[in-house]
């Protein structure tokens, strides 16, 4: 039951029985004493989040982090989401920015392998981490514009051959199972032939999927 806390007088919007829809007014409440409540106000300004900056300026550092960040802000625009055009710039900016960092292949395999350790044989753990994290530093003590590229397709080829090692059917489903999710993060780019754009085939996946959701929806509205 509803309750309230000042005495008035219940006048019915709906009949009994009444077919009720979402938003349906069922009744209204005539206070007695009005002034004894605050009224409720439709908030118009504009909200400001604290904090918000600083959750961004935090993934700066990470690529994988920027760029996922930036595809929700435009996929949220493409949804339909009232978004300040400031901020679908910025989204912008930063893939790109993701996009080109020489870095970015290593941070999203790296997130994916992170959960495999003890689940996936050792040596293939540590071989495809001593990648990863000589791939790093090489990223931090190269200067100037010199590109560099990770080798996604050995780290593929790594996982391929140790499954091709496993004879036992089950055992070589179970570890076929648990490194689909990283298999996904290293493909698109043994796929990027872009140069100097590491992220161009995992971006391209991403905005085909928002046009062809966004297609989706807006063909209903067509004449």
């Amino acid at each position: 039951p509803l309750k309230v806390e000042e005495a008035g007088t219940v006048n019915w919007n709906m009949n009994e029985g009444a077919a009720l829809t979402p938003g349906d007014l069922l009744a209204s409440l005539a206070l007695e004493n009005p002034e004894n409540v605050a009224p409720v106000e439709v908030f118009e300004g504009t909200l400001d989040v604290l904090g918000s900056d600083a959750i961004a300026a935090s993934t700066t550092s990470r690529p994988h982090l920027e760029l996922r960040k930036s595809i929700e802000t435009i996929a949220g625009a493409l949804s339909g989401y009232m978004l300040e055009e400031s901020a679908i710039n910025k989204a912008m900016m930063n893939l790109e920015k993701a996009a080109v960092d020489p870095a970015l292949p290593v941070y999203e395999i790296d997130e994916q392998l992170s959960v495999l350790s003890g689940r996936i044989p050792q040596q293939v753990f540590d071989e495809i981490t001593v990648m990863i994290q000589e791939f790093k530093e090489r990223c931090v003590n190269t200067t100037g514009d010199i590109p560099l590229k990770f080798a996604a397709g050995k780290v593929l080829q790594i996982l391929t051959d140790t499954a091709s090692t496993i004879d036992v059917p089950a055992e070589k489903l179970a570890f076929e199972t648990l490194t689909a999710p990283l298999r996904a993060a290293v493909l698109p780019y043994t796929k990027s032939l872009a140069s100097g754009v590491p992220g161009a085939e995992r971006v391209t996946v991403r905005f085909l999927e928002m046009l062809r959701k966004w297609i989706a929806v807006e063909r209903w509205f067509c004449d």
